[in-house]
């Protein structure tokens, strides 16, 4: 059910749920997925899908605790706003979150 414009990584592992409303003009919805990608090629994946969409980087965090990577990446413009949280441990699985909108 996730809109074909909203990024998908190609080696997912597994998608662990999604959720999609559509009111009133507007989609909005959420996906969650694991795969054995690192932290920093999914940040660069998003980037790139991003900037194929014409969105902008609208703000970028990055915390490291108890060896735990997290980066929280947002994106926005056209109508469209992708929040994407990606979460994981070097040589573990990561875990990828991804809350996408579009219309007014």
């Amino acid at each position: 059910n996730v809109p074909t414009w909203v990024p998908q990584i190609p080696k997912m592992k597994s998608a662990s749920g999604s959720f999609q409303n559509k009111e009133a003009g507007k989609v909005s919805g959420l996906y969650a997925a694991t795969t054995s990608e690192s932290v920093g090629a999914l940040d660069e994946y998003y980037k790139a899908e991003a900037g194929k969409l014409k969105l902008t980087e609208a703000s970028r965090t990055s915390t490291q605790a108890d060896g735990v990577e997290t980066r929280i990446l947002a994106y926005e413009g056209a109508g469209r706003v992708l929040n994407i949280v990606i979460s994981g441990q070097s040589g573990g699985d990561v875990q990828i979150n991804v809350a996408y909108q579009e219309g007014q």
